[in-house]
């Protein structure tokens, strides 16, 4: 007798239920970003990858949640964060390119970054030697100056909000990118966050 192989189907009581599609995949948002797929959740909001029909540059866009998209309290203080994430112009820090409202919806657009954070390698890897720590810890001191000289200071400087890039530039580089601080009042850290570069090699 033959065995049979067994099924690849799991029984429908076992099945997980699929998500349904966001219905904002495919949406375009101010008439020039074209909503490419989600990157993140919040419990303030969405962040998403979008495409600027106009130029064909991927970007990150944010969004805030519908309820609070129409609190003026929330977008007054949203688009404070933004006003002066778009003032940081160091080589180091990521841009913020636009913010506005359309067809209901509040978002902030800025560059999209590739990368994993800095407390995700530390948990993997362990400690690192001290040179690489120094160049890490030069860049973040580099992003934070500007920082505070614009009256911006970081309330939740941590490696969970320090991202890790690598890129060709001839030898292996790191770009270390580190989130600005969360407004007073605002308990979700990663939707009023802004990356900022800084780059070591090794």
């Amino acid at each position: 007798m033959v065995a049979r192989p067994p099924s690849s189907s799991a029984p429908a009581s076992l099945r997980q239920p699929e998500r349904a599609p966001d219905p904002l995949v495919g949406r375009v948002i101010a008439d020039r970003y074209r909503v490419v797929a989600p990157l993140g959740r919040g419990g303030m909001g969405v962040v998403y990858r979008v495409e600027h029909l106009r130029i064909g540059k991927l970007m990150a866009m944010k969004l805030l949640s519908g309820e609070l998209s129409r609190d003026r309290d929330v977008v007054r203080r949203f688009k404070r964060e933004a006003l002066a994430a778009s003032r940081l112009t160091s080589v180091n820090t990521v841009q913020v390119w636009d913010f506005g409202h359309a067809d209901g919806l509040t978002y902030l657009v800025m560059e999209l970054v590739h990368g994993e954070d800095l407390g995700r390698v530390l948990r993997r890897e362990g400690a690192m030697p001290w040179l690489r720590v120094a160049k890490i810890a030069a860049q973040v001191c580099n992003s934070l100056i500007e920082a505070h000289a614009r009256g911006i200071v970081h309330r939740d400087l941590k490696p969970e909000n320090l991202l890790l890039v690598r890129a060709d530039l001839g030898e292996t580089h790191l770009f270390v990118k580190r989130l600005h601080p969360r407004p007073t009042n605002f308990p979700d850290a990663a939707l009023f966050s802004t990356w900022c570069a800084v780059t070591t090699s090794g």
